[in-house]
């Protein structure tokens, strides 16, 4: 039997899945990348270079009637070296798939000498209706919206205690965990009577400076540095807190500074610059960034889904891409011919004569 009618099932895609949600959401950047089409993960970098139906050429898989060639593949592996043979091809019938799903939704039957212009053009226009125009961030299926908002790493921004961030700058004695900072507080004794008359120097060269905002505050570092003492350093943190217990309550949540810090944030205004603080550590003048109060909120309030909606929508069309592309790969007759793709195993690796493509 010729290898090239061999039936092999295809494997199920697994690029990535919803699990990605939590990084989405945990960093809370305002700074995202833009979103990358799914069209521009899926075509040839050149399309018109694409020598999809030469005469002649090996076929190397096929899907449906539709041949995937050895010219094909080797295209996507010279623009992507760091893919297989194999994850070339998979790329290509990829892109087959969905041309005959969009033909098929267009009401066009693609011919065997399909151009691959139109092939794009049907690519970018069933993926344009089914996962942009029918699959919008308001209509995110509520599947998805439930299982990201049981991550706890994800759920946490929607229901939480009172939230502060903060900045602060520090002139420090002891820079080990807190246990063995307290029991060196005797030892450290004459450091901390050094460092307190220069901690209140600090202080009056920030109310000075009088900043306006938390990097304004940070700033003042370098400043600090030359004209105060060359340790002066600047740390930012946050931390929840239940604002009607006590510390003693509140110490086993996570991200907890200690007593005096924690205390003396939840006595400040935001944009406020605290009085010098001291802790086993050392000493600290604070800034309060932001305060944000305690929330409940759930699935059913408009304002968390519209938020969580926009932070997955992303993940959930390459999701539903995927299980589109599952979907098609069981619906067409799918058959690789693996002699002919061994043969392109080694492409990419070494250096390939240019070929003028029609």
């Amino acid at each position: 039997m010729n290898a090239a009618n061999r039936n092999h099932p295809f494997p199920v895609l697994a690029y990535f899945l919803l699990v990605v949600v939590a990084s989405l959401l945990c960093g809370c950047s305002s700074h995202s990348k833009p979103k990358q089409k799914i069209t521009q993960t899926l075509l040839p970098p050149t399309p018109d270079q694409s020598n999809w139906a030469s005469e002649g050429d090996v076929i190397v898989a096929r899907v449906d009637s539709q041949p995937i060639y050895a010219s094909t593949v080797r295209l996507f592996l010279k623009h992507n070296p760091d893919l297989s043979p194999r994850q070339a091809l998979e790329k290509a019938m990829e892109l087959e798939a969905v041309a005959m799903d969009g033909a098929k939704s267009f009401g066009s039957t693609p011919p065997a000498n399909l151009v691959h212009r139109y092939r794009q053009l049907l690519v970018q226009r069933f993926l344009s209706q089914n996962f942009e125009e029918n699959l919008t961030v308001d209509t995110v299926p509520n599947e998805y919206l439930e299982k990201a908002f049981k991550m706890k790493n994800v759920r946490i921004h929607f229901v939480h205690y009172d939230t502060f961030y903060v900045r602060d700058l520090q002139l420090l004695c002891c820079h080990v965990n807190h246990i063995v900072c307290a029991r060196q507080r005797e030892d450290n004794a004459a450091c901390f009577k050094d460092l307190k008359g220069q901690a209140n120097r600090l202080h009056k060269l920030i109310k000075d400076a009088n900043p306006k905002t938390a990097d304004e505050f940070s700033a003042l570092v370098d400043r600090a540095k030359k004209e105060i003492h060359p340790e002066v350093q600047v740390q930012e943190f946050s931390f929840f807190y239940d604002v009607n217990e006590t510390y003693e309550v509140n110490r086993n949540r996570v991200n907890l500074m200690t007593q005096p810090i924690n205390e003396g944030v939840l006595t400040m205004k935001v944009n406020e610059v605290s009085k010098v603080f001291e802790d086993q550590y050392g000493y600290h003048i604070l800034f309060l960034e932001k305060h944000v109060p305690e929330a409940n909120g759930t699935l059913e309030d408009e304002d968390v889904r519209k938020e969580l909606s926009a932070k997955i929508y992303p993940a959930v069309q390459r999701e539903e891409f995927m299980r589109n592309i599952t979907q098609s790969f069981r619906k067409y007759n799918v058959t690789i011919d693996d002699e002919a793709l061994n043969q392109l195993r080694t492409f990419g690796r070494q250096p390939q004569p240019e070929t003028a493509l029609p």
